[in-house]
């Protein structure tokens, strides 16, 4: 989404997606935090505004998962990244995973639905 040269305006312009708080930013978050070519945007922009920063809601940062997913699974991310990614899913979901793919997609498979509707109910998501 943000294409400035400039690394400062793209993790501004992360930062003010965050605080959009839509169903629409995640995507962008997500896209910011896998693929930005700088590691403080990916980090402090996109990785932060998916998982804690900003205003989505848990459930709307539950969106994220399938995307994180792919990242950890990214051979072609520095383990920095991979790193992080592990990381978000771990404050989104509320689970203590390992950094291992698989598990976090048996996880996914068995646990997400369950999860996402418990997020859900929750006030203020």
């Amino acid at each position: 989404l943000a294409r400035a040269d400039d690394d400062l305006v793209r993790y501004q312009a992360y930062a003010a997606i965050a605080n959009l708080g839509t169903d629409d930013s995640v995507a962008d978050l997500v896209a910011a935090f896998h693929h930005d070519p700088s590691p403080t945007v990916q980090i402090n922009g996109g990785g932060c505004g998916v998982a804690h920063c900003g205003m989505l809601t848990r459930a709307q940062r539950m969106m994220a998962v399938p995307g994180l997913l792919e990242m950890v699974e990214d051979q072609a991310l520095a383990g920095a990244i991979q790193a992080y990614a592990y990381r978000a899913l771990r404050e989104i979901t509320d689970e203590n995973l390992p950094d291992d793919a698989r598990q976090w997609r048996e996880w996914y498979a068995t646990k997400f639905a369950e999860t996402l509707e418990k997020f859900r109910k929750l006030v203020g998501g």
